[in-house]
């Protein structure tokens, strides 16, 4: 997996525990959530499913082309 690919990902998996875990303490101890971060908690969660999703997407769909060029045999192969 490319550098670029692996730092999209912990990042957006790192944002992705933290908006969580915030809302999770909130949760435990029963206490009421600012309203700012009840707007923004979905948006901040979404943003990082998205950006894991899409870094996995493009290495898998980049590694799954590579890999389909090395697998045909032509006739000099054999």
């Amino acid at each position: 997996m490319p550098k670029f690919f692996k730092w999209i990902l912990g990042l957006a998996a790192a944002l992705g525990g933290v908006v969580v875990a915030v809302n999770e303490g909130y949760a435990q101890y029963g206490i009421e959530p600012p309203e700012w971060w009840s707007k923004m908690q979905p948006i901040l969660l979404g943003i990082s499913i998205g950006a894991v999703a899409v870094s996995k997407l493009t290495v898998k769909g980049g590694m799954e082309k590579e890999e389909s060029k090395n697998t045909i045999l032509d006739k000099d192969d054999l």
